[in-house]
């Protein structure tokens, strides 16, 4: 498995632990999305797997030009991942809040979206994430679970490993990603293997 890469903006507060755990696989940039995007796209190309974790608004909306560009019309693997999102952000006012993130998205060609309802529901879909080609935005609140997941129910899960649901050529990441997109949706490829 190729190594991934986690990226922030000086926002550590929820992954606090990583830079420890990760040695030089753990980068943070500073107050500089458009540079954390860049630096995950030369990443990717490089053969990593970048995971560039920032502020939802700052990272979908002041580097949104780099993630179309770089990310999306380049099919690069790196998966983004926008914490404090919506009106999540309350005590910052609204050039905190990112309403917009889901919306920019799921308007950049290839581009994967997964907005998981809490923690519990991210730690499921990661895997499948993360083993996919294709560039990812998360949206992710760290909200505990108030209803237990069935795992037997998740898009491309049964009994936490990860199969493919449709025919022995579809990769998980492609069960998962064609369940995820919108109902009638065509600007995102569920998946490159054309199941």
């Amino acid at each position: 498995m190729t190594a991934s890469v986690v990226m922030t903006a000086e926002n550590r507060a929820h992954i606090r632990e990583l830079p420890a755990r990760l040695g030089n696989r753990f980068i943070d940039v500073g107050i500089a999305e458009q540079t954390l995007i860049g630096m995950a796209a030369g990443l990717a190309l490089r053969g990593r797997i970048p995971v560039a974790h920032a502020l939802a608004a700052f990272l979908t909306m002041r580097s949104f030009e780099f993630i179309r560009t770089d990310i999306g019309i380049g099919g690069l693997p790196a998966k983004l991942v926008g914490f404090v999102p919506g009106l999540l952000s309350d005590g910052n006012g609204p050039t905190h809040q990112a309403l917009e993130d889901v919306a920019l998205m799921r308007g950049i060609p290839g581009m994967q979206v997964f907005c998981p309802a809490d923690l519990d529901d991210l730690l499921i879909g990661l895997p499948v994430i993360l083993a996919d080609d294709d560039p990812w935005y998360i949206r992710y609140t760290d909200r505990p679970a108030v209803l237990s997941h069935n795992l037997n129910s998740f898009p491309g899960v049964r009994k936490r490993s990860w199969t493919a649901t449709t025919s022995a050529s579809s990769s998980p990441a492609c069960s998962f990603a064609r369940r995820s997109r919108p109902r009638g949706c065509s600007t995102t490829p569920a998946c490159r293997c054309g199941c």
